[in-house]
């Protein structure tokens, strides 16, 4: 997450970001290395088109040296709650289903 936009969070300030012991670098897709200013923990709040809403704290790494706001990896868009995901939507369930055997039937009944 960039520094600015958690800092734009309200309630947010510097000290909010814990300092780990050792630092955490950030890569970028040409290989430079970049010190991140420390680890954060956030509140990601999902709303899903049918009104049903997931809130999920998250620890991010904070750095001045990304190309975008936020990014979103696998520990997110992974876990257990998601049921499908296309390129513009995640499905997200608020209670976990032991089996889905039909999914456009299941999406389009919840």
């Amino acid at each position: 997450m960039r520094s600015r936009v958690l800092l734009r969070i309200p309630g947010s300030n510097v000290n909010l970001i814990d300092q780990p012991n050792q630092p955490i670098l950030t890569q970028s897709c040409t290989g430079e290395m970049s010190p991140s200013k420390g680890t954060a923990n956030i509140w990601l709040h999902f709303e899903g088109e049918n009104g049903n809403v997931i809130l999920t704290q998250q620890k991010v790494v904070v750095s001045h040296h990304i190309d975008y706001d936020l990014i979103l990896g696998h520990d997110v868009t992974g876990f257990l709650l998601k049921i499908a995901e296309t390129n513009d939507h995640i499905y997200l369930m608020q209670a976990r289903q032991t089996k889905i055997f039909n999914l456009l039937e299941f999406l389009q009944s919840h």
